[in-house]
């Protein structure tokens, strides 16, 4: 039988002046990334989706919710979600969930699920917008799909991902294989 490990922060840093809101559900792929040194690197805050109280994401320059959150729990929070943004904050809200029902101005459009696009030179209709956003600071596009990931920290040295911030870096091929 295995151990499970109790969870740990590692980062050592100074806490950053603009404060990281992580919102998760408690999944075990949530809980798995929580324990991720890249992600603790920026010294999120964790926060459970339904332990969540009135307040609790005032304090946060940047809000992130994971994906596949409970759609009840995100409309129960959406007055609070949704004041991050117009308080000048960032908030990022990640795939699948239900945003079309609680954030203004999204829709949805069901589309199959097509799990080997890249092998099949489908387009998966993903958009760059708001170049300028400081956040593509830590994002590059994959030039040959349109895809867009996550990168490394700007002062991270050994980066493998088709980084904008250093073009001498090389590209993270997504060929299996």
């Amino acid at each position: 039988m295995t151990a499970i490990e109790p969870f740990a922060r590692t980062d050592r840093a100074p806490r950053s002046r603009r404060r990281l809101a992580l919102v998760h559900g408690g999944s075990h792929f949530h809980l798995q990334t929580l324990k991720d040194p890249a992600v603790i690197a920026h010294q999120p805050e964790f926060l459970y989706l339904a332990g969540l109280t009135d307040g609790d994401l005032d304090a946060f320059d940047t809000v992130i919710l994971a994906d596949r959150l409970h759609p009840e729990l995100l409309r129960r929070h959406t007055a609070q979600i949704l004041a991050v943004a117009q308080r000048g904050g960032t908030l990022v809200v990640l795939g699948e969930n239900a945003a079309h029902t609680w954030l203004p101005g999204v829709s949805w459009t069901a589309r199959p699920t097509n799990f080997w696009w890249w092998l099949e030179g489908e387009d998966p209709l993903i958009r760059t917008r708001s170049p300028e956003h400081e956040a593509w600071e830590y994002l590059s596009t994959n030039r040959r799909s349109g895809t867009t990931t996550a990168c490394c920290t700007p002062t991270r040295t050994s980066c493998r991902c088709w980084c904008r911030r250093s073009p001498t870096r090389t590209a993270t091929s997504t060929t299996p294989g």
